[in-house]
């Protein structure tokens, strides 16, 4: 939540968040479609604070006395019925009133990777991602797929979008080609029928 505000913008609010041991989801509004390079930037920004392990602490304050500290966006992903709140605080980078952060530090989440994107409806954009091993086992999968893809086409990992790019040229080519063909067949079956009509 605190990349995608950092990157996108301070407009960007945390509308829900699902996170289990193998992946999560984070739900935010932002009123167009992620670009590729939004994507990269945020996945850039969760990955700096992660590798600078900067300190998370936890409090518990009365929520009156919380939301005076730290306003409103504190309850990012909705406000907790509670009276006291567990404030989640990363290093003045982003805080949250938050249940189910358990690190005391940010390099503890390990390496993150935003595996997807779609807009689950206008104005909310979900971001899935993996984090840690899982994360690991993620790349390492992409890894595989891309080497399974150089064998099939028989060629060096570095050359695979270059050896794309020529087939895709080649068969649009030939789909012409073959309309061409057909083109003049056709012209070609008219007039003998034309020819030899009585």
């Amino acid at each position: 939540d605190g990349a995608s505000r950092h990157v996108l913008g301070p407009w960007v609010w945390q509308h829900s968040a699902f996170k289990e041991e193998d992946y999560g989801r984070l739900d935010i509004t932002h009123f167009a479609k992620l670009t590729d390079e939004d994507v990269r930037r945020i996945e850039d920004a969760a990955n700096d604070m992660v590798m600078r392990d900067l300190p998370v602490s936890v409090a518990y304050l009365p929520r009156k006395e919380a939301e005076a500290k730290y306003g409103f966006r504190l309850f990012q992903g909705g406000v907790v019925p509670s009276r006291m709140q567990r404030i989640v605080n990363i290093a003045d980078w982003d805080v949250e009133a938050c249940g189910g952060t358990h690190t005391s530090t940010t390099g503890q989440v390990g390496f993150i990777k935003v595996v997807r994107t779609e807009r689950i409806q206008d104005g909310v954009e979900r971001l899935v991602f993996v984090a840690g091993y899982p994360a690991v086992g993620y790349v390492q999968r992409m890894d595989s797929t891309v080497d399974q893809v150089s064998s099939l086409l028989g060629t060096q990992r570095e050359n695979i979008i270059k050896v794309i790019a020529a087939m895709k040229q080649e068969l649009e080519e030939t789909s012409r080609r073959e309309k061409l063909l057909g083109e003049r067949l056709i012209e070609a079956s008219v007039s003998k029928i034309l020819s030899s009509a009585t």
